[in-house]
Order: C-alpha cells, then structure tokens, then sequence
C-alpha cells in the first residue's frame, strides 16, 4: 500500500508542476479552490482516528492531491477537462481512503477505477488541448 501511495504521490507532483507552471491567480475559481480546502479537512477528520502508523503519509497525500487541486483550479488549464480531471482523481482517491480505512465500499473497485481513468483521461486531454492551443498560436 504504502509503494502503491508513493508512486501516486510522484505523478501528483508531476500534475501539480504542470499546473503550476500555468498559474492564473488566486481570483480564478477561488469558489472551486475553497470547497476543495474543506474536502480534504474533512477527510482528514474522519480518517484521523483510523490510520495508525499510516497517519503522516496519508497525511502528507491528502496535502498533496488538495494542493495539486487548489493549483489545477487556480491554473489556464481547460476547466472542462483538467480541471474536472483533478476532481475525479481526488474523488478517485477518496474512495480509496474510504474503502480502505472507514469501511468497505458497495462497488468499491468499480467507483475506484472508472473514477481513476476518468481522471486520467481527462487530464491528459486537458494538458494535449492546452498544448495544441499553444502551438496553433505560434505559428
């Protein structure tokens, strides 16, 4: 598990270069940027008391993913497909913590993996479309 939260926490910081590097301001979906603040308080408070040992890496993640969602919602990125990417990915993510140390979820890999793709693909097509709208106004 904790290998498996490494390599996340590494494209995290990759997704969160990404979005950084196409910073806007804080004025940009700041609504967006505050509820993500809150939901990541709130998974830390309900997943506080079931850790254990894992309490600073899971930690340490949920800084991470909410910091790469605050700089994807403060970013140029296309907010139909980045943006809403990052969402599915913290969704993808939470599931994940809910299933694994509050209690099994009802169709729990299926909620999981369609989230995680979708998030993926999402963020890949965001970043390809911010990439081939760059280009085209090169030249």
């Amino acid at each position: 598990f904790i290998l498996g939260v490494g390599a996340f926490l590494v494209a995290l910081l990759h997704y969160g270069i990404l979005y950084a590097c196409n910073w806007s301001s804080v004025k940009t979906r700041w609504p967006m940027s505050v509820f993500i603040l809150i939901f990541m308080l709130i998974m830390v408070f309900l997943l506080a008391p079931h850790l254990g040992e894992l309490t600073l890496p899971v930690f340490a993640y949920l800084t991470v993913i909410g910091l790469m969602g605050i700089l994807a919602m403060q970013s140029y990125m296309p907010l139909r497909w980045s943006v809403f990417g990052v969402l599915a990915f913290i969704l993808s993510d939470s599931f994940i913590a809910i299933d694994r140390f509050l209690h099994p979820l009802p169709l729990g890999g299926y909620l999981i993996m369609t989230t995680y793709y979708g998030a993926q693909w999402k963020i890949i097509q965001g970043g390809l479309n911010k990439f081939r709208e760059s280009r085209s106004r090169l030249g």
